[in-house]
């Protein structure tokens, strides 16, 4: 089935502090559902996994509250728990990046993306390095 496509892309905020385990990382990202006439429709709690160095970056800088982006794949699986089937679902990510929280932030952002197997540093605004007046055209 080579026409068959997985790809998941998420942009929320982390629900609680990420949980790590032997280089695997675990969190839940709060997805706003949006707003229908003004009334706020709630949110999805969607469960992400990370492995390898994706894990290492989600460890070592994400916290309880931070906006992100997730791009993975979707996942489903079960197991068995006191005579119970349980069935899961899962963004298995290989791809996140900090979001600024408001208009102020200059877009600015690190990321890990795991394609590229390393951080990646978004500039956005480059300003710094030119020179006041000029314009290059």
């Amino acid at each position: 089935m080579s026409n068959d496509y997985n790809r998941v892309i998420l942009t929320g905020r982390l629900a609680r502090d990420v949980q790590e385990f032997d280089k695997v990382t675990k969190f839940t990202l709060a997805v706003g559902r949006g707003k229908y006439k003004g009334e706020d429709k709630g949110a999805d709690f969607i469960n992400v996994v990370c492995f390898g160095k994706t894990a290492e970056f989600a460890g070592r800088f994400m916290e309880k509250g931070k906006a992100i982006l997730v791009e993975g794949r979707l996942q489903s699986g079960k197991y068995e728990k006191e005579g119970q089937t349980h069935y899961t679902t899962d963004v298995i990510a290989d791809r996140l990046m900090f979001l600024p929280l408001n208009k102020t932030d200059n877009g600015n952002s690190e990321h890990f993306d795991q394609k590229r197997n390393g951080y990646q540093k978004d500039l956005d605004d480059v300003s710094e390095d030119v020179e006041d007046g000029y314009v290059p055209f």
